[in-house]
Order: structure tokens, then C-alpha cells, then sequence
């Protein structure tokens, strides 16, 4: 399968929020990073597309994650994920919250899974730097 110039084959937004989902979807097709873009107001509904796409071996996701979230927290969405065979291979999550709690920030940057935690809501250079600088270094 040939690859296009993307940076990602698809972005889950995962955040219980749709106006911030349809924000943050909006960016991403701006910046044009991936061609499929799906939002999700329930953790677990991503968990399962998550799922379905990592033996997919071409495929390379970025899951922009929320913390807070009523039916499962950002934290317990990684321990699941974190089962999935390849996760840390074809998967880049960043975890985009508007928690001021200094916990949360340390919790996700020491988390395996998570290579970069931001301030919601997503900024467009903000993103597009990390995106880029993490697909340096993958590359």
C-alpha cells in the first residue's frame, strides 16, 4: 500500500465535549495531518475503533485524548489501551485537557503511551509542532 504525504493514516478525538470535538476536528483538517478523522464522545466506542485498526500494520493513529471525561477518564482509556497489541508502536497519543491539577500533567507525561500533554483548546502551531516534531523522530 502506497503512502500519501499525511502525517497520520487516522486521528481519534476523543473528548465527552462536541463542540471541543468539532473544534479540535476542524484544526486537524486544517492542518491537513490525516484524511480520517473521527470524533468520539465515548471512550468506549474509541477503544473499540482503536482496536479494530491497530492489526492494521500500515496504519499509524494519533488519538488526541481528554482527561476528564464522565464515563471513562482519559487515564483509564491508556490502561485499556495499553492491552492492545502495537498500541505503542502504530500509536501516538497526546492528552489535550483543560485540568489545571499538576497531577494530572504528571501522571500523563510519565505515562508510556503519551508523548505530549497540552492545554486545551488545541492551537494550530501548537499542534502542528509537536506532530512534527514527533513524526521526526518515528521516522
Amino acid at each position: 500500500m502506497q503512502r500519501d504525504n499525511m502525517t497520520y493514516d487516522a486521528v481519534f478525538i476523543v473528548d465527552d465535549d462536541p463542540t471541543i470535538n468539532l473544534v479540535h476536528k476542524h484544526l486537524v483538517k486544517k492542518i491537513s495531518m490525516a484524511k480520517d478523522i473521527r470524533t468520539f464522545t465515548d471512550p468506549g466506542k474509541a477503544l473499540k475503533e482503536l482496536r479494530e485498526e491497530l492489526p492494521k500494520c500500515d496504519k499509524r493513529l494519533l488519538v488526541l485524548l481528554d482527561i476528564n471525561m464522565p464515563e471513562m477518564s482519559g487515564f483509564e482509556f491508556l490502561d485499556k489501551a495499553s492491552l492492545f497489541p502495537g498500541v505503542d508502536v502504530h500509536t501516538d497519543i497526546i492528552m489535550v485537557s483543560s485540568s489545571i491539577d499538576p497531577r494530572d500533567r504528571e501522571k500523563a507525561r510519565t505515562h508510556p503511551l503519551v508523548q505530549y500533554y497540552i492545554s486545551k483548546p488545541l492551537k494550530k502551531d501548537v499542534i502542528r509542532d509537536l506532530i512534527r516534531d514527533r513524526s521526526l523522530m518515528t521516522a
